[in-house]
């Protein structure tokens, strides 16, 4: 057995005999009576086996968890031999058994088998005696299952278990001590199987039968009895003994940890037998002592329920008590009690059970004394103090003190004595409690004034002191039987120290607050003391004299709440309150001080009670709250509060309109930038507040404009504002959780489609919320909120209504799917869509049609919600959106053209062309599902989109038409060609063109032609067409000619080259015959024809284009009228006119023709080739045409055509044949200069392409001019202005957002390009003549200061290796910042390159912190190839050597530096240029190895000279040439001397000038830089 000795609890074990040496443990180990689980039952959690470390053990318990008894039987022998073999030498038994053992027992103690139960009870003894003092903390457990078994009803079972039980008990008196240390877990379990088990939880019903099943019910229980009864017969034979066990040494011993149990065995023996304080007790001192000692401890931790078992204990002793020992003892005793409650480590939770019990135990000791004298001791003793404490609080440290008490354990104590004791009982507590109310008074008299230091804790306490003494009267008054005590003495005290209150507020001013509570607390007591004639006048006089004047005071609060309570407790109607309202109210309007005014106003609306109904408005009241409200908007934060009151009392105290005002206020502040914070402020003041009010708010119109107001606000790029405004919409959707919130966001949803201004809600945001809530709808309501949140027709009709009535421009037809239709739109009706703009808008500029459309496709997009509508709403829904989509196109294409959006920008662009191409996707999708009353059938169509009240050529009609061809082309793309449909086509084909409506007929022949190109109706078509234009006049019948192009032009679209040709024959007979219709003169006709010709020169030009290839081989003249047609055509495009404005050289009719006679154009000079006649008229003519291109390209600079999609397409198309033209074209090169800042990128590319080429191709002219003449070459004036301004690195961070800025930013970088091209094939002097004129006009400071600052701040971005820095492609890069980074790098090389000087000296004049950023990028990046091109220089100029002097010259290329040497006899004369990393930007260095005889001071000041040359020159030829100059004239130099036969340094000294002279007029240095070219 372990040595380890167990130390025992300080308890009352040490009184009795010691069981293993075991301590008291039986009180530690088990709660009350019945609180055990049941340990007999076969359902149970098998035991833990982990902890067992013999692997036979573990399957021995295993076995023993099996039904079978045999195999329980065997397991058990096995754990019998087990624990036989161990010695206590190795400790016993280990932990992991005892406890596996211990948990079955019990069960395996009752078993059905008589062996298994034998057996069981033989391996208890063994373990016992085996794990010594280890079993005792087991023993509760176990104890009652062990005794039972002695009462077996077979005799080998009960024979078992008693000489286990003798064993391990060797003595009577251990086995005595059994019975008293383990009584509670014995008689719990006896409990537990008598009371709590059945037949059923006995045993499992499947493997034991019925008849086994009840033998064992009835063997359990008659074994319990047989123990209780046993249990009670031991223990009455030792009351002696057990009564100087349990109480003169057990109560004298510390019970910490086992108090608890303590009590309650106490409590049991005491209940049971009384005797053991008396009788049975043989001490020497008296019990009453040692229980003092006991509970002057406390409870030690035990629960509340401690102080019941000792209130049972004294309820039992007193009558003994006083008979033995008198009341002193008793009183001692109380006093011992109460010090164990306010004992520091008493529990908090145990007070109010411990004073309950005290004033129980007090009330009924009163009933047992006899003597008047004895109750009065005991009431002043141990009762009326008690009372003072509590109303004085004083001894408030302790946590338990009476002071610290709910106000109803001190009443019902209070009515306890009244009703136990007799008459002087009563009388004595009515002494007290005036006597109580006349120390209440005097602490009213005697509160400190507000000049004392402590005066507010001085109020602080009366007001506490006040609240509990009328607390604790309400619960008496509350209470019936108290006696005579009720109303008199209570009236008589409340009306004393009401009047003490009342005085001493009126003489202080209201200073003295806490008195204030006197009134504020009676008004909470019983109606039937408020009643009382006395108490009844004193509160209404000081209601109605006094209260109002007193409003103001440190008292206000409470008076306010006063002012309530009065009006609930008389009337709410009365007259006198509503006079002390009015007058309150009034009064605090008046007070001079803000503050004070608005905290008084706060508490007076707070204070109104829910549900109080006697309020009347108050304008005064009303005006305040309004300008209360306006400052809180203006930031005034503590005004939201007035303002959370007003809307909690609308319509009571105040006027419902005031909140309405409030509301609107609200709305209103949120769309307004420096109010929306503190509007956002006062929503979540108003959250926060009243909750259900803001519900009900949002419900409201108005509620619902603040709602869509703050979603609006989570959109702003404001990040702060916005953060907010989500904090705040988070709450209120929280707030909103229920059935409500949905129809909230529906009407949100709504009211954001059908109204647009700068503070609605964004698409996005609504189409979100719309999700949210068709995902938490049930399936039985999405239909109807489907329906709900889908524009219906009427709304879609009323938004599209006013853009359908626009008709397009005429520049439209470019890329109208209609094409020339345009033309015959009426223009009778709405022509300038300048009345759009006043429609309603949103921030982005987006109109109430689009957003409902973009909404609608957004929120189809990404759910099935269109399945749930109806079918009528199906088809105004897939209308409403095809017909938006063609309106939305028409204004991508062209900005402005119908205004369905007004604002313009990349982003705008972009949501506008992802909402074209998600409609067109919805679109599809619709009809691929199938939608009521769209077919293929062409009938079909027009009678879904066309209506009878549509007028034929009205823009409506047009775009109804082009809606249809929209379908027409999907639908065919859908189902394929059915030619079943074709015969169907073309008889609404031929009944269209016999009612003359072209739009119907272009719109069936756009939307199925690519279908039914090759058909051979559509063949039939073309021909019929041709020949009745063959014989039509144009001049009699204008409308139908037009309308007869303007459909075989939609028909030549898509028949290739691989349909049926039409005979030569007739189409030179049909071409011939429209050429005539070219020679209408617009001057000279009438007004119909005027508005037509665009359209019928643009038809005619495009049948040209489409029919002409098929005859580019045949002779003839109509060739010649063409050509003369698309000059006339130019000439009157060109020629200014009165209506031309200024600023706007392109008519939006022109763009038409324009566009189809440049196809025309490119046509006739693609074929020119293979037709003789048609070269020989080209030629003759081409230099018209060309001017007039050129004059075409002029025309477009001012007008951007980022928006403009027509004038795109002409400009680009326009472009590709400007720059198919050989430089020499060129005959104004000037007048070309101001298209490089064209807002066109095709223009502005187009003339640098062609500059690019004609610059360089002029300069060898120039050169030679400049040498015959002698003249100095200069720079265009035209292309130096447009370098003069340069950017700044801003302009480079808007590149990608703003097109207009990149392209001024580029036109001025390749302003600059074609600057440096004038150097390319320019002569040395001609280059220093350009390199001067930058010089002197200082053009290059403010573009090197850029281009340093680029570098040196925004060019760390830039990987530069990725760029071919040498040259630029202008069509390489497709990123516009990549593409200005390329082109800003290029130039910078070509700065270096041509004027290195001019940089160097812009260098050193940049800052410090941007010129070592400049100095390290151009050293990694630009200088390589700077040095790598002079280099290559210095290689080609090797390469021109002729004659023998020059070729004696051996000049060495290496890596940075260029060696020259010659060799003079057996010497070698040696000079040497090195280029630094940084070169331009660091100076060469030059330096010479051996001089050959010339002096070394001349040597010197020749190489000097060459530096210098190299450093300062103005242009890189310089030191490339002047290097040779120098190397060469050196050589020339030492070849003299040598052959004069001096070797002298100072030999040839004045000859060196005339030598250099000589060797330049050898090798002039012009010469020299021609060579190196």
């Amino acid at each position: 057995m372990s040595k380890r000795q167990y130390k025992p609890q300080a308890s009352a074990s040490r009184a009795a005999s010691n069981i293993y040496g075991a301590s008291f443990g039986g009180f530690n180990s088990s709660s009350g009576l019945g609180a055990t689980t049941s340990s007999l039952s076969f359902v149970f959690e098998p035991p833990d086996l982990s902890a067992v470390s013999e692997p036979n053990v573990v399957v021995a318990f295993k076995n023993l968890l099996k039904k079978d008894s045999t195999t329980k039987a065997k397991a058990l022998e096995d754990l019998l031999g087990y624990i036989s073999s161990l010695s206590a030498t190795n400790g016993g038994v280990e932990d992991g058994v005892l406890e596996a053992w211990i948990k079955l027992y019990p069960r395996t103690s009752v078993d059905s088998a008589r062996r298994v139960r034998q057996l069981a009870h033989v391996l208890q003894g063994q373990i016992s005696v085996s794990s010594g003092r280890r079993m005792a903390k087991h023993m509760s457990k176990i104890a009652g299952a062990w005794l039972a078994g002695m009462w077996d009803n077979d005799r080998l079972v009960s024979r078992a278990a008693h000489d286990s039980i003798k064993d391990v008990f060797g003595t009577e008196k251990k086995r005595h001590d059994l019975l008293i240390i383990y009584g509670r877990p014995i008689l719990e379990y006896t409990q537990n199987a008598v009371l709590r088990e059945t037949v059923q939880s006995l045993s499992d019903e499947r493997v034991v039968s019925p008849d086994n099943a009840k033998e064992k019910y009835a063997r359990v229980v008659s074994t319990s009895i047989c123990v209780t009864t046993h249990m009670l017969s031991s223990l009455t034979s030792n009351l002696n003994e057990i009564s100087v066990s349990f109480l003169p040494k057990a109560l004298a011993i510390d019970q910490s940890g086992s108090a608890w149990d303590y009590i309650m065995t106490l409590s049991a023996l005491t209940t049971a037998f009384p005797t053991i304080w008396t009788d049975s007790y043989t001490g020497k001192k008296p019990p009453s002592r040692y229980l003092r000692l006991f509970l002057k401890r406390g409870s030690r931790g035990g629960p509340p329920e401690f102080w019941d078992n000792v209130s049972s204990i004294f309820r039992t002793i007193f009558p003994s008590v006083l008979s033995r020992e008198g009341v002193p003892s008793v009183i001692e005793l109380l006093g011992a009690y109460r010090e164990g409650i306010t004992s520091s480590q008493e529990p908090k939770s145990n007070s109010k059970s411990a004073w309950t019990n005290y004033f129980a135990i007090a009330a009924g000791l009163l009933a047992l004394l006899t003597e008047t004298k004895d109750r009065k001791t005991l009431l002043y003793q141990s009762l009326f103090p008690l009372f003072e404490e509590y109303l004085r609080h004083a001894g408030a440290k302790a946590q338990s003190s009476i002071s610290t008490q709910d106000p109803g354990v001190l009443a019902t104590g209070f009515r306890q004595l009244a009703q136990q004791g007799p008459r002087d009982v009563q009388e004595l507590l009515e002494l007290e409690w005036r006597r109580l109310a006349d120390l209440l008074v005097e602490d009213i008299k005697t509160s400190l004034p507000e000049q004392s230091n402590d005066f507010e804790k001085s109020q602080n306490s009366l007001k506490q002191e006040l609240k509990r003494w009328f607390s604790m009267q309400g619960i008496l008054l509350g209470e019936s039987g108290i006696g005579s005590f009720d109303i008199g003495v209570c009236a008589e005290t409340t009306v004393r120290i009401l009047n003490a209150a009342t005085e001493i507020l009126k003489s202080r001013n209201g200073e003295a607050y806490g008195a204030a509570t006197a009134i504020s607390a009676v008004l909470q007591n019983p109606r039937q003391l408020l009643n009382n004639d006395m108490v009844k006048e004193v509160i209404s006089t000081f209601v109605k004299s006094d209260l109002p004047s007193l409003v103001l005071s440190p008292s206000s609060p409470t008076l306010i709440s006063v002012l309530y309570s009065y009006a609930i407790y008389s009337d709410q109607e009365s007259l006198d309150f509503q006079e002390a309202w009015t007058a309150t109210v009034q009064t605090i309007l008046l007070a001079p001080e803000e503050s004070a005014k608005l905290n008084a106003i706060k508490n007076l609306l707070r204070c109104v009670p829910k549900d109080f109904d006697g309020l009347k408005p108050n304008p005064d009241l009303d005006a305040y709250i309004l300008r209360t409200a306006g400052l809180a908007l203006g930031g005034k934060e503590d005004g939201w509060e007035i303002v959370n009151e007003a809307l909690r009392i609308s319509g009571r105290a105040v006027s419902g309109w005031v909140v309405d005002h409030l509301l609107s206020d609200l709305a209103s502040s949120l769309t307004v930038n420096d109010k929306a914070a503190f509007a956002l402020q006062g929503v979540d003041s108003i959250a926060r507040s009243n909750k259900d009010q803001l519900k009900n708010l949002l419900q409201t119109k108005k509620g619902s404009e603040i709602l869509s107001n703050i979603v609006f606000l989570t959109e702003l790029s404001n990040e702060e504002l916005a953060y907010r405004a989500e904090s705040t919409n988070t709450s209120i959707r929280a707030l909103l959780s229920d059935g409500n919130a949905s129809q909230s966001l529906v009407g949100i949803v709504k009211n954001g489609l059908l109204e647009a201004s700068p503070s609605s809600i964004s698409i996005r945001s609504l189409v979100s919320r719309a999700q949210r809530l068709l995902g938490e709808s049930p399936p039985e309501s999405s239909r109807q909120l489907a329906d709900l949140l889908l524009p219906h027709s009427s709304q879609w009709e009323l938004a599209l209504q006013p853009f359908l009535e626009i008709a397009p421009k005429t520049s439209m037809a470019i890329t109208d799917p209609l094409a020339s239709c345009v033309f015959m739109v009426e223009r009778t009706g709405i022509t300038d869509p300048s009345p759009i703009t006043r429609l309603p808008r949103d921030s982005n500029g987006y109109s109430i049609a689009i957003r409902i459309a973009s909404y609608t496709v957004n929120l189809l997009k990404d759910s099935d919600v269109f399945a749930l509508l109806d079918q009528s709403k199906q088809a105004a829904t897939f209308k409403g959106i095809v017909l938006a989509m063609q309106l939305a196109n028409d204004n991508l294409g062209l900005a402005g053209a119908n205004n369905l959006w007004n604002q313009y920008s990349p982003d705008i662009e972009e949501d506008m062309l992802e909402f074209v191409s998600d409609a067109h996707s919805i679109v599809v999708k619709m009809l691929r599902g199938g939608i009521n009353g769209v077919s293929l059938q062409p009938n079909a169509q027009e009678g879904f989109w066309m209506s009878p009240d549509l007028k034929a050529y009205s823009a409506e009609a047009f775009y109804m038409a082009r809606a249809s061809s929209t379908v027409y082309s999907e639908l065919v793309e859908l189902h394929g060609f059915l030619p079943n449909n074709a015969s169907i086509w073309m008889e609404a084909l031929t009944e269209y063109r016999k009612n003359n409506d072209i739009f119907s007929a272009s719109a069936l022949v756009s939307g199925i032609s690519q279908s039914m190109a090759l058909s051979r109706e559509f063949e039939h078509l073309r021909d019929r067409l041709i020949s009745d234009l063959s014989g039509h006049d144009i001049k009699k019948d204008l409308d139908k000619g037009l309308r007869d192009l303007i459909l075989l032009n939609a028909v030549l679209a898509d028949i290739d080259e691989t349909a049926t040709p039409l005979p030569r024959r007739r189409l030179v007979v049909f071409i011939k015959h429209i050429t005539t219709w070219t020679e209408i003169n617009p001057l000279e006709s009438i007004t119909a024809i005027s508005e037509r010709l665009t359209a019928v020169t643009t038809e005619v030009a495009k049948i040209f284009v489409s029919l002409l290839p098929q005859i580019k081989d045949l002779h003839d003249s109509f060739w010649v009228w063409i050509i003369e047609f698309l000059e006339k055509v130019w000439l009157r495009i060109c020629s200014p006119e009165p209506s031309r404005s200024a600023r706007d050289p392109v008519l939006e009719d022109d763009l038409p023709a324009i566009h189809a006679t440049l196809k025309l154009y490119a046509m006739l000079d693609s074929v020119r080739a293979v037709n003789v006649e048609l070269e020989k008229e080209w030629s003759s003519r081409s230099s018209t045409l060309v001017k007039y291109l050129f004059h075409l390209l002029k025309l477009s600079p001012s007008v951007p055509d980022d928006f403009h999609q027509p004038l795109k397409v002409v400009n680009n198309l326009l472009s590709r044949q400007i720059v198919k033209l050989p430089p020499d074209r060129i005959t104004e090169p000037s007048e070309l200069y101001s298209l490089l800042s064209a807002e066109s990128p095709a223009v502005q590319q187009s003339a640098f392409e062609i500059l690019h080429r004609y610059i360089p191709s002029v300069q060898e002219n120039i050169s030679l001019n400049v040498a015959l003449d002698g003249t100095t070459a200069k720079l265009p004036e035209e292309l130096l202005s447009l370098t003069l301004g340069a950017p700044t690195l801003d302009d480079l961070d808007d590149l990608d957002f703003e097109r207009s800025k990149y392209l001024l930013l580029r036109g001025y970088l390749l302003s600059w390009s074609l600057v440096f091209d004038h150097f390319s094939n320019a002569s040395h002097k001609v280059r220093s003549h350009y390199s001067d004129g930058l010089k002197q006009g200082d053009y290059l400071s403010s573009f090197l200061d850029f281009t340093f600052n680029f570098l040196g701040r925004g060019g760390k971005s830039i990987d530069a290796s990725r760029f071919n820095i040498a040259s630029y492609d202008p069509d390489a890069e497709d990123s516009a910042k990549r593409d200005i980074s390329w082109l800003i790098l290029n130039l910078y090389f070509r700065i270096l390159v041509l004027v290195p000087a001019q940089a160097r000296n812009c260098w050193f004049d940049c800052s410090r912190a941007v010129r070592p950023e400049v100095e390290k990028f151009t050293e990694k990046f630009i200088s390589p190839l700077v040095i790598e091109d002079a280099l290559r220089r210095v290689s080609e100029w090797v390469g021109y050597k002729t004659t023998t002097e020059e070729k004696k010259l051996q000049v060495k290329v290496l890596k940075r530096e260029v060696t020259a040497e010659y060799g003079v006899d057996d010497q070698t004369l040696r000079v040497r240029i090195e280029f630094p990393s940084a070169y331009p930007l660091q100076q060469v260095a030059v330096s010479g190895t051996n001089s050959v005889g010339i002096e070394n001071k001349k040597w010197d000041a020749w190489l000097n000279s060459a530096k210098g040359e190299i450093t300062f020159s103005g242009n890189s030829h310089a030191p490339v040439g002047y290097l040779c100059f120098m190397a060469f004239c050196g050589i020339r130099q030492v070849r003299r001397i040598r052959l004069n036969g001096t070797m002298r340094g100072g030999a040839g000294g004045s000859d060196s000038s005339s030598s250099r002279s000589r060797c330049k007029a050898h090798y002039p240095w012009e010469s020299i830089g021609l060579r190196l070219e």
